[in-house]
């Protein structure tokens, strides 16, 4: 397939999750309530079948997570109060981890040839800075609070 082609597919396809990820979150009506009845309701289950609502509380916070939605930190509330603080933040802390993954491999292999022929300057500038000292330079642009963890995520993806 010609790379227009698949170029123009996959700008359609991000486009149609775009628009139904809008749709959903402009018609969501969460209220304090709401969440203290689902933080209940969870925690009944998890009591029931703990393994089951671990992985899919797991699959739940990497599919926000990748996706780069918000409401990682709600979840991680609602999920302390079901399955206890230590729990909670292993399972957190791997989701996280793989969703961020998931991220920069996305980035790298649909953003990549786009971002480059448009960035290119800026890119040199970031890829020989990690050439310098890979670990150094990732760790002080990851711990740096003036870069968000999605933009982080993103740029991973697009360096070298």
């Amino acid at each position: 397939m010609p790379q227009a082609v698949q170029q123009h597919w996959r700008k359609t396809a991000l486009l149609l999750i775009a628009a139904a990820l809008l749709f959903v979150w402009m018609n969501a009506d969460v209220s304090l309530q709401d969440m203290l009845a689902a933080q209940r309701e969870l925690a009944m289950h998890f009591v029931n079948n703990p393994t089951l609502i671990t992985l899919i509380y797991f699959g739940v916070f990497v599919v926000i997570t990748a996706l780069c939605l918000p409401g990682a930190g709600v979840l991680m509330l609602v999920g302390g109060g079901c399955m206890g603080f230590g729990l909670c933040m292993v399972v957190s802390t791997a989701a996280s981890a793989l969703g961020a993954l998931l991220t920069m491999l996305f980035a790298r292999h649909f953003f990549r040839s786009s971002v480059e022929a448009r960035f290119a300057d800026k890119l040199d500038e970031i890829n020989k800075g990690i050439d310098k000292n890979e670990v150094a330079y990732l760790l002080s642009l990851r711990l740096a609070p003036i870069i968000p963890f999605v933009a982080f995520n993103l740029l991973a993806g697009l360096s070298v």
